[in-house]
């Protein structure tokens, strides 16, 4: 399969052989950036074309692939790639690696209910969701600019900008945030536009560098001057909404919840 991500990247990947699928099943972080690597690299088959990111040659020195105009596209280097495109290659290798792949039902706790009910949703990963056409709200993928792909091209996953004042800089999703977020949630359960620009916020002038620095930073920025950095990096950024609008089928309450990810891989029932 062919897989062209958000970031515009795009590499031919095969589908997941019995036993992979299994090892994806049993895995109790199948969304962690380490687990969508390993899949990525392991069902790499080469690059068509390498997006914004600019892939060094494998350990022997030697590219992995020869593009058309002769640049040297070799493996992904999953560490690098940005957030959204670990997720849709995951999701994309559920949908075509397990039979009716594409259908998933999740668990949801109804929020509404006391003592808190249970009941199971089901999507459609395709239409609901990674080619979701106007009667589902439009589409949930969010793709790089071609200015943000060239300015990473030269410059890598850096960004400036000034904030309140203050000279900053900034970068895009990546698996480097993991740790930064797992301080954050130590403190604050639920995050805000000031703890997600406090994780991507790189440098911040006269102020520390780390992320509690950063975020006792922004959650003190005036609502103004918060949500149009916020706005600025998301608006950079790509990825996937992974929303999903629930109803409970007893008092019919609805309501959003992220979609899990831990059945992603485990067997379609009719």
């Amino acid at each position: 399969m062919i897989l062209t991500f958000p970031s515009t990247f795009k590499a031919e990947f095969r589908v997941l052989k019995g036993a992979e699928i299994s090892e994806m099943a049993n895995r109790p972080d199948v969304s962690s950036s380490e687990s969508i690597g390993h899949l990525l690299r392991s069902t790499w088959v080469k690059t068509v074309d390498p997006g914004p990111y600019a892939w060094e040659s494998g350990g022997d020195g030697k590219p992995s692939v020869l593009g058309a105009d002769g640049a040297l596209l070799a493996a992904p280097q999953c560490d690098k790639m940005l957030s959204g495109d670990l997720i849709f290659g995951l999701l994309w290798h559920a949908i075509e690696s397990v039979p009716r792949g594409e259908l998933y039902k999740f668990p949801v706790q109804c929020e509404r209910t006391h003592p808190k009910r249970q009941y199971d949703w089901s999507i459609n990963l395709k239409s609901q969701l990674l080619e979701r056409g106007d009667e589902f709200g439009g589409s949930a993928v969010r793709y790089l600019s071609h200015e943000t792909v060239e300015h990473m091209r030269a410059r890598g996953n850096r960004f400036e900008t000034t904030v309140a004042g203050r000279k900053a800089v900034y970068k895009l999703q990546s698996p480097s945030d993991e740790r930064p977020i797992a301080d954050l949630r130590k403190i604050v359960k639920k995050f805000t536009p000031a703890e997600i620009v406090a994780v991507q916020l790189i440098e911040i002038e006269g102020i520390g560098k780390s992320v509690r620095d950063r975020w006792e930073f922004t959650k003190n920025l005036d609502g103004p001057d918060l949500y149009t950095l916020f706005e600025e990096v998301q608006g950079k950024d790509c990825g996937i909404e992974t929303g999903i609008s629930t109803r409970c089928p007893e008092c019919e309450w609805e309501q959003e919840v992220d979609l899990p990810f831990g059945r992603l891989f485990s067997p379609r029932r009719h």
